[in-house]
C-alpha cells in the first residue's frame, strides 16, 4: 500500500503544479492562485491533522518551528512561481524534486553516523549526477533572454526546499533522538509530535502570501482564481496527507523508495503536461540523469537489500 499512496501522491503534486502553471500562464503571475491555495491547504490539513488524529495538544515552542518552517516554504512557492515565469515548467519541478538528495548532507553534517545520519558513496554520487542533470537540462535554455531569470529563482526554489526537508527531517529526529542529545534540540519531543505543525506551516506561508499580493497588486481577485486557487489547495493538502500515509503503511521494501517513487512521478507526469499542453522542449536524457541521480542518492540500500533478501 505504501507505494499505492506514493504514486497518488505524485499525481495529486502533478496535478497541483499544473493549476499553479495555468495561473501563471493566464494571468502572468502565480500570486494570487498561491495566497488562495494555501489558505485552503491550511483549512484542510487542520481537518486531516488535529481532527483527525483528535490530538490537539500545541505550544509555543511548536508554534514558532512551524512558523520558520511556513517561511521557508512560502519562500519556496514564490520562487517557483518565479521560475515557472522565465522557463519551462517541467523541467523547473524537475530540478525542485531533485533537490531531495541534499537534506541528508545536512543532517550528518550536524548529527554523524553515530545518531543514524550515514552520508554514503551512493549519496555522494546520486548528489553529482542531481547538479550534472540540472546543467545538461537547463544548458538549452543558456541561449535565450529569460535564462538568467529562470536559473536565479530555480535555484533560490531550490535552496529553499533543501531548507524545508531539512527542517522536516530535524522535525522527525527529535521525535525520536535519544536524551543525551542536547545541542541543536531545536524543538522538544512533545512539541515535535504536535498535530498543528502542518497547519501552521500553511498558513504562516499563507500569510506571507497574502502580504505580497496586497503589496503587489492591490485588487480584488477574480472568478478564475479563486477556482484555481481553491482546487490547488486541495490537491496540496491531498498528496501531502497521501504522502504520510504512504510512510504509515510501506512495507519494509516500500519504505526504502517511497520519497524516490513519489520524486519521479512527480517529474514525469509534470514534463508530460509540459510538453502536451505546452510544447516545451524536455531534455529527456537531462531529466533521467536526475532521476537516477534522485534514486542513487535517496534510496536506503541497506534497507532494500535486506528486504529484499528476507522476502526472497
Amino acid at each position: 500500500m505504501g507505494f499505492v499512496f506514493a504514486i497518488l501522491a505524485g499525481f495529486f503534486a502533478a496535478a497541483y503544479n499544473l493549476c499553479l502553471r495555468k495561473s501563471v500562464g493566464v494571468f502572468q503571475t502565480a500570486r494570487a492562485f498561491l495566497m488562495v491555495e494555501l489558505w485552503v491547504a491550511g483549512a484542510f490539513s487542520v481537518l486531516l491533522h488535529p481532527i483527525f488524529y483528535q490530538s490537539y495538544f500545541f505550544n509555543i515552542e511548536s508554534i514558532i518551528f512551524a512558523a520558520v518552517t511556513g517561511l521557508i516554504f512560502g519562500a519556496m512557492l514564490y520562487f517557483i512561481g518565479k521560475a515557472m515565469q522565465y522557463g519551462p515548467a517541467g523541467l523547473t519541478i524537475a530540478c525542485l524534486n531533485s533537490s531531495n538528495v541534499f537534506p541528508g548532507l545536512i543532517m550528518a553534517c550536524v548529527f554523524g553516523a553515530s545518531l543514524g545520519f550515514d552520508y554514503t558513496i551512493f549519496q555522494a554520487i546520486g548528489s553529482v549526477f542531481v547538479v550534472a542533470g540540472i546543467f545538461w537540462a537547463s544548458w538549452d535554455l543558456s541561449s535565450t533572454a529569460s535564462w538568467k531569470r529562470w536559473f536565479f529563482y530555480c535555484t533560490a526554489a531550490f535552496i529553499c526546499h533543501i531548507l524545508f526537508l531539512a527542517f522536516m527531517q530535524w522535525k522527525a529526529f527529535m521525535l525520536d533522538a535519544p536524551a543525551t542529545v542536547t545541542y541543536l534540540r531545536l524543538i522538544s519531543k512533545r512539541a515535535a509530535a504536535s498535530h498543528w505543525f502542518v497547519p501552521v506551516f500553511y498558513f504562516t506561508a499563507a500569510y506571507l502570501h497574502t502580504a505580497i499580493f496586497k503589496l503587489a497588486e492591490k485588487r480584488k481577485l477574480r472568478q478564475q482564481e479563486r477556482l484555481y486557487g481553491t482546487v490547488g489547495g486541495v490537491l496540496n493538502a491531498g498528496y501531502a496527507f497521501c504522502i504520510l500515509l504512504s510512510t504509515k503503511y510501506a512495507s519494509p521494501i516500500e519504505n526504502a523508495m517511497i520519497f524516490p517513487v513519489f520524486s519521479v512521478v512527480t517529474i514525469l507526469l509534470c514534463n508530460l503536461w509540459g510538453r502536451w499542453i505546452y510544447q516545451e522542449n524536455i531534455h529527456w536524457k537531462g531529466c533521467f540523469l536526475l532521476i537516477l541521480g534522485l534514486f542513487l542518492g535517496t534510496i536506503d540500500w541497506i534497507t532494500f537489500v535486506n528486504a529484499l533478501i528476507k522476502y526472497s
